[in-house]
């Protein structure tokens, strides 16, 4: 009972600090500014409790139960197990290099790349330059994986791993970190802030401490890293730890903006340099980021390394139609979900009646957010409620099932409200329907028709007899896709050699930095 009550009082503290879209900037960013800009290790923190109006009811425990075995896990491994795992990864990942290994060597920019699913926004720049300077990228495993021959092929650059160094600080920086985040927590409990803030802050105490001790980690092994090299830049896809000593150094930063939008992307003073995809996302960032960034509207390479690696994606469709067990199907029809902001009541009796009107041939996916709890997502719950059962057999709802690009690959149609995923499959030439069941406009750098294309699709009638036109007419497929490369030239700037530019720009900035220090 205490705990649920805790719960709804953050729910009742977020309803006032973020009543509309983008609200907590000024409670959040701006009310722990001063705290932020004396110490830089705070910066994450008014983007995470952002993040953290709706969280699982026994969240402060384990958060508290993280706090505390963290740094010992960390010791005892750094003591113990370290070497077994460096023979390891020397089998596993022969082109992967621990920190150690490089130290010897010169490297020009640092890549800090944690996301799997945005990584590919970084792959063409990191490929650009290859060949005019040499790159230290910091990634997970995980990242690797996914796009080993992407990796392997650069000739300049070296990989290391998160996973790896975050466990081969020297011990008594584990032992140091314990005493520092408690002051580092008190430092935080001691600013004059607004009684929400500080109430919030008390009620999430727990995952405060936890996020200290972790940032606090992550603060010594990127100083080794700049302690080591002479770096000229630090390019990421989102904020990073790494930023925080770029700007203790005078070292320029660099953020590629990974998928669609501008307003609610990172936070004043983030970076000094945001490469975003259009204009009109410029426009919408520079209000956000409240001018203290400068915006460059280059493009985003993500779109031109889907669309040249989308044919290794792509398989023939009975045999993507095996992997995900619906072996009967000849089309397949995608909508992506965004959502409780996005998918209402009317959208869920869109996709009913969609569903209703498809021939039994036909699947229909509902490709979820991949953050989205399967247990918890409305659009699941929904779709079973209002759904027969022959409706469901033919429906297949999808997180992390099936790769989305796959999924996108063998997609016939894609309905979509505002996803990055509906801006690839325009880039792919893949017809797309942007439709709008929220009953108030989009935010321009959402929306089509900002781009001088059609107003989104508001009426489910007119959904579905867009989708069955073009599911039934390949002359109206290839009518849409001719339309859709005028949109595809008017929204991705610099498109098929976006990461060149990028590069380029990157390292002309560099120099002139350089030069007039």
């Amino acid at each position: 009972m205490w705990q649920r009550s805790k719960n709804a009082e953050r729910e009742e503290i977020y309803g006032r600090i973020n009543k509309e879209f983008g609200a907590w900037k000024e409670s959040l960013y701006y009310g722990l500014y001063d705290l932020i800009n004396r110490d830089a290790i705070f910066s994450k923190l008014p983007y995470l409790l952002e993040d953290r109006r709706k969280i699982s009811p026994f969240d402060g425990q384990l958060n508290f139960l993280k706090g505390v075995f963290i740094l010992p896990a960390l010791f005892f491994w750094r003591l113990f197990l370290i070497r077994l795992e460096d023979e390891y990864y020397k089998v596993k990942y022969p082109n992967v290099r621990t920190l150690r290994d490089v130290e010897n060597e010169d490297f020009d920019y640092l890549f800090v790349l944690n996301t799997t699913d945005h990584t590919i926004t970084a792959l063409p720049v990191l490929e650009s330059m290859d060949d005019k300077a040499k790159s230290l990228v910091v990634t997970f495993k995980g990242v690797y994986a996914r796009y080993k021959d992407d990796f392997d092929a650069l000739k300049n650059t070296k990989i290391i791993f998160f996973e790896y160094e975050l466990k081969n600080l020297p011990l008594v920086k584990y032992l140091t970190i314990i005493k520092e985040s408690k002051g580092k927590f008190g430092l935080l409990e001691s600013q004059s802030v607004e009684d929400d803030v500080k109430r919030l802050i008390d009620i999430d105490k727990n995952f405060i401490k936890f996020h200290l001790k972790t940032e606090l980690i992550q603060y010594y092994f990127f100083e080794k890293v700049f302690n080591t090299f002479d770096l000229k830049g630090a390019v990421s896809i989102v904020f990073t730890t790494a930023f925080e000593l770029c700007k203790e150094r005078g070292i320029p930063t660099f953020v590629l903006q990974h998928g669609i939008g501008g307003k609610g992307h990172g936070h004043p003073y983030v970076s000094d340099y945001w490469f975003t995809l259009d204009e009109v996302s410029k426009d919408s960032l520079d209000e956000w980021l409240d001018h203290t960034v400068n915006v460059l509207a280059l493009g985003s390479p993500r779109y031109e390394y889907f669309k040249n690696h989308i044919e290794l994606q792509r398989i023939k469709n009975t045999k993507f139609n095996k992997k995900i067990s619906k072996l009967k199907y000849k089309k397949n029809v995608t909508y992506i979900s965004q959502g409780a902001m996005y998918d209402t009541q009317m959208t869920f009796c869109a996709l009913k009646k969609l569903r209703t009107e498809l021939s039994g041939d036909v699947n229909m996916i509902i490709k979820l957010h991949p953050r989205e709890n399967l247990n918890e997502s409305n659009v699941k719950n929904e779709m079973e409620k209002i759904l027969t059962r022959e409706e469901l057999r033919n429906t297949m709802l999808i997180r992390g099932e099936a790769d989305f690009y796959e999924i996108l690959a063998n997609s016939d149609v894609v309905i979509a409200a505002t996803s990055t995923g509906m801006q690839e499959a325009i880039a792919c030439d893949i017809p797309v329907l942007q439709v709008n069941f929220t009953g108030a406009p989009y935010l321009k750098a959402y929306d089509l028709s900002s781009f001088g294309w059609r107003k989104a699709v508001d009426d489910p009638s007119v959904m579905v007899n867009e989708v069955l036109s073009l599911l039934s007419s390949k002359k109206n497929c290839r009518e849409v896709i001719e339309k859709q490369k005028w949109l595809k030239n008017r929204m991705f700037k610099n498109f098929d050699n976006c990461g060149e530019v990028i590069a380029e720009t990157i390292i002309g900035i560099v120099e002139k930095n350089s030069s007039s220090q």
